[in-house]
């Protein structure tokens, strides 16, 4: 049955529905390999994925006038079903599933291309020999077009990506330079000031030609730094130009998806004995082809789903006293690095009885949750799996797939969707999702000394907050004050079981996400960055809290927040604490140059019942002081960059960190060496090599000293 497609139209459609579904038919083969493994992984999920990927194809299918594969996929829906309130199947119900979804492959083929024509032939509309001729010289002098895979352009791509984490390093290289630049440089004057002050004129010579060749190599670096700065200040506007060179020649017009989505919605209209119309708007918004393609089925359950459950039967709009034919727009718009695409109807809306009704059914809400549930709440709830208010299942819609896959298949863009709707009036749903996924900008901060990373386009401040700016308890959680507005407060740190810092003071980050503006907290924030974003590997992708992972110009991985995640803690309130355990024993920070010291000075205090963190340095030991709190540094005399007297009188010196107890050790037991270590403010003194009843009683004595 024909629904009024051009032939060019109905052949480009099908095309790009048989492209489509090769997708699809993956992902329904790794669903039936999970089912297949013994024990079955993930049973559930797989039972939905697969659910999902068919009902995609039914769609599809139908939107293209391939209605026998339509009727194949709906068939093979209940065929699923059937098998899933069974579970667990047998090998030979798999097998007969299997064999039947290999049918349904076969039966999706692309559309053979039009026959040649013969070159002594000509249309009656091709024009005469002479005009061809003036347009293909026309032509000639027009831009040459070159047609290149996706997959090289994204090839090149992930090389600029690694290009960016390159530039990264050459800056964190060009920091380092620099601070030896000025290390050498106050060397420099210490040697001047040393000739100056001698009494020995050979030594006084020799020391001023020493500061003289020192001064000449130090300007000599301090031009070298110069000059490589200007270098990499070069490399950054090369890799910009090219990312932006590639991310262009990505880019297409939205108006081409939205052509696809009037034939379908046409289609899915006529089926469902309904007069639909299509409103655009913003169709020459342009995208990145890649994320037009993976946007493509979502938009079209959103279309499903306006047509089956949004706009009301001709009977049921007359007596409305709404026209007869139901609108549906579609609009696309770019704000800063973002895509939003707006799809509405003026139908009924959402109906929020039956959708409290589904919420009870599916056995994920109590009667006392889905009650207190109204408004916009309830709205955002036909989101959730296996929330449907459909009685039956028919070729648009049914058996609560939909509109979890597109929020699931959003949230793997990067991107997020929310919904408004007015009884009688229509339902909005807005999707966000990143122009470009690969090269993004974030926001770096530091929880437990680790560094992580939001997306920038989702921060809206970053303030200080002292602690009595947080109001506890209370039915909605923790919340906070940040300049005079009150938010709900998600403790980042708890969440993700970091140790509680020294300081008292805390930083808090005020994003909007999903339709809520909440904070979150952590230690410092480090800043705004250019990141590459990678993908998370088995062992952590399926962790809900992590979006994935970029890699820092020191060549180490910071974790990307899911803030889908904090959104749904900060709309539940949840006052995070504290890990269980966190104080079941005093920590401590040993910090030795020695391999050997460190592994023998934390099996003795393990012993003694001491959580203990080791470090190679003094430096090492100061920078994690500052993100994480510990009852008592131990601390070696000699060490590369920072020696543990300095480090002990900085640790004095400091107001978060002054009341920590501190010992120093060495295996020089002079009195000298003892004097300077309780000098720069130590707790007491420690002989190497360390003996265990020496070491916990010295440990005891200088906690309890300082309470």
């Amino acid at each position: 049955m024909s629904f009024g497609f051009a032939p060019e139209e109905l052949r480009e459609l099908r095309a790009a529905f048989a492209e489509e579904a090769r997708e699809h038919l993956e992902a329904i083969d790794d669903a039936l390999a999970s089912l297949e493994a013994a024990p079955a992984v993930n049973e559930a999920a797989a039972w939905a994925e697969l659910l999902r990927q068919l009902h995609t194809i039914k769609g599809s299918a139908g939107a293209v006038e391939l209605d026998d594969v339509s009727r194949s996929a709906h068939a093979l829906e209940d065929q699923v079903v059937a098998l899933r309130a069974s579970a667990p199947p047998d090998a030979a119900a798999l097998e007969l599933l299997r064999r039947n979804i290999e049918l349904l492959r076969r039966n999706i083929v692309l559309p053979a291309p039009p026959p040649e024509r013969p070159t002594a032939e000509r249309r009656a509309d091709e024009p005469p020999e002479g005009e061809r001729r003036r347009v293909v010289e026309r032509r000639a002098t027009e831009a040459i077009q070159l047609r290149v895979e996706v997959e090289r352009v994204d090839a090149l791509m992930d090389a600029v990506g690694e290009l960016v984490i390159d530039r990264t390093r050459v800056a964190r290289r060009l920091q380092e330079l620099d601070g030896c630049t000025r290390d050498l440089a106050a060397l420099r004057h210490g040697l001047r000031a040393l000739a100056r002050t001698s009494t020995d004129p050979l030594a006084a010579r020799r020391l001023a030609e020493l500061e003289a060749e020192l001064a000449e190599g130090v300007g000599n670096l301090g031009r070298a730094v110069a000059g490589m700065a200007d270098d990499a200040d070069g490399l950054r506007r090369t890799s910009q130009v090219l990312q932006e060179g590639l991310q262009g020649v990505r880019m297409m017009s939205v108006g081409r998806l939205f052509s696809r989505a009037a034939a379908a919605l046409a289609e899915m209209g006529r089926r469902a004995g309904k007069d639909v119309r299509l409103v655009t708007d913003g169709d020459e918004t342009n995208v990145d082809k890649v994320l037009v393609e993976r946007i493509g089925d979502p938009l079209m359950h959103l279309l499903r789903n306006a047509v089956a459950h949004g706009i009301e039967s001709p009977e049921a709009r007359a007596q409305a006293g709404k026209p007869i034919a139901g609108r549906v727009r579609l609009a696309a718009m770019q704000r800063g690095h973002q895509l939003v695409l707006e799809i509405s109807d003026d139908g009924a809306g959402i109906d929020r009885e039956r959708v409290r009704a589904a919420l009870l059914a599916s056995g994920r809400f109590s009667v006392e949750q889905a009650a207190a549930l109204e408004g916009e709440a309830l709205d955002r709830a036909v989101l959730e799996e296996r929330v449907s208010t459909r009685d039956t299942a028919d070729d648009l819609a049914g058996r609560g797939v939909g509109l979890d896959a597109v929020r699931a298949a959003i949230a793997r863009l990067g991107g997020v969707i929310s919904v408004v709707s007015a009884p009688g009036a229509g339902t909005r749903f807005t999707v966000r999702v990143p122009l470009a996924t690969s090269i993004t900008q974030a926001l770096l901060f530091k929880v437990g000394g680790q560094v992580y990373a939001v997306p920038a386009t989702a921060v809206i401040e970053t303030a200080q907050i002292e602690p009595d700016a947080v109001q506890r308890g209370g039915e909605e959680g923790e919340r906070v004050s940040v300049h005079d507005e009150v938010l709900p407060l998600v403790r980042l740190g708890a969440l993700l079981g970091a140790p509680t810092p020294p300081s008292s003071r805390r930083w808090a980050v005020v994003v909007e996400h999903e339709g809520l503006r909440f904070a979150f907290t952590c230690d410092k924030v480090v800043g705004p960055r250019e990141i590459v974003v990678k993908a998370l590997g088995p062992l952590l992708a399926p962790l809900p809290l992590y979006a994935g992972a970029t890699i820092s110009g020191a060549g180490k991985v910071q974790l990307i927040i899911e803030l889908s995640t904090l959104v749904a803690h900060a709309r539940a309130g949840a006052t995070l604490g504290t890990r269980p355990g966190d104080q079941a024993g005093r920590r401590v920070l040993v910090a030795d140059d020695s391999r050997s010291l460190r592994e023998s000075a934390a099996l003795l205090l393990s012993q003694g019942g001491y959580r203990v963190d080791t470090v190679p340095d003094g430096w090492d030991a100061w920078e994690l002081l500052q993100d994480q709190r510990f009852d008592l540094l131990i601390t070696d005399v000699e060490m590369p960059r920072l020696d543990g007297c300095e480090l002990t009188s900085r640790v004095r010196h400091d107001p978060d960190l002054q009341h920590m107890s501190v010992l120093v050790m060495s295996a020089r037991t002079g009195e000298a060496t003892r004097h300077r270590a309780i000098a720069a403010g130590a707790d007491g003194f420690l002989a190497k090599p360390l003996r265990r009843r020496p070491l916990l009683d010295a440990v005891l004595a200088a906690l309890s000293a300082r309470g």
